[in-house]
């Protein structure tokens, strides 16, 4: 699910060899319950509930279920603001206990309570929003130089790329475990990067 402008990123993801059961669009805040609503089916299930009660003249005794072809949901928010809202509409309507996976946009990179909002949610991140070199983040904290963790992460990694260039051309199985990812050489030389699995554990971001 994501806004109008996310089905690129949606077909993209479809074409690595999973399927979509439903695609859902939102403009806006104003819309995201309703499409959540429709796209999981609660629509279609009170629909069915209004029609049995017309078929029986009676008040009939209901709960709403969400469609069953549905395995796990890819958040896609701009901000963790947009996310905050969407997370919770997702139990609201009979889906909290289905995955929901998102890219790291939906954290700021420092521990925020609202983020309680967004526990459960899965997500790759940098090593270090996750406790890599803690020293040296102390380090930047204490010189008023931890605004920009992700920048950070970047430079730190910078300096230990020109130190080990010639180490990482040794082959295409030599990996480096550096603060934005585990970093390696393809045979373009370009640098490559693995994320780490991560989640929302009690408002914070935490390993898998």
């Amino acid at each position: 699910m994501g806004r109008q402008n996310g089905a690129g990123p949606a077909r993209a993801l479809a074409d690595t060899g999973g399927s979509f059961s439903s695609a859902i669009a939102y403009t806006g805040q104003d819309d995201y319950s309703a499409s959540i609503k429709n796209g999981l089916g609660i629509a279609s299930s009170e629909a069915r509930r209004r029609q049995i009660r017309d078929m029986l003249a009676e008040p009939v005794e209901f709960t709403p279920r969400r469609r069953e072809d549905v395995d796990a949901i890819f958040l896609l928010a701009r901000n963790a603001a947009e996310a905050r809202s969407l997370k919770p509409l997702l139990a609201f309507h009979y889906a909290g206990a289905l995955p929901v996976y998102a890219t790291s946009s939906v954290y700021h990179g420092s521990p925020d309570e609202r983020d309680r909002d967004l526990n459960g949610l899965n997500l790759v991140e940098l090593p270090w929003l996750l406790g890599s070199s803690p020293a040296l983040q102390a380090g930047l904290a204490d010189g008023g130089n931890n605004a920009y963790p992700r920048l950070n992460a970047l430079g730190v990694d910078a300096y230990l790329l020109q130190s080990r260039f010639l180490q990482l051309q040794a082959g295409p199985d030599l990996l480096i475990r550096g603060n934005t990812g585990l970093l390696s050489l393809n045979p373009q030389l370009q640098i490559e990067r693995e994320l780490v699995p991560a989640e929302f554990d009690r408002g914070r971001v935490t390993p898998r």
